[in-house]
């Protein structure tokens, strides 16, 4: 789970977005890629860890990418000054 937020200089929230993606923890490190657990986390859409996958199939569906892309679009609907 990862959670992206925007405050205004008071401290007052704007927007809070979080993003997830489903997996599993792998029995033995996996893959050269990434870093962290990339190598253990297991996603069974790709029948591989993160540390297997390439950089533009994980960003497509990894936790970081959703949130921010979630605020991405919060941000161009509402336009008004922060």
């Amino acid at each position: 789970m990862c959670a992206v937020a925007v405050a205004r200089p008071d401290g007052t929230l704007v927007h809070e977005c979080d993003g997830r993606v489903d997996g599993e923890i792998a029995t033995a490190p996996s893959g050269p890629r990434g870093f962290g657990y990339d190598p253990i986390f297991f996603v069974p859409d790709y029948q591989a860890t993160f540390g297997e996958v390439d950089d533009d199939r994980k960003a497509a569906i990894a936790h970081r990418g959703r949130a921010f892309r979630v605020l991405r679009d919060l941000l161009k609907i509402n336009l008004n000054p922060i």
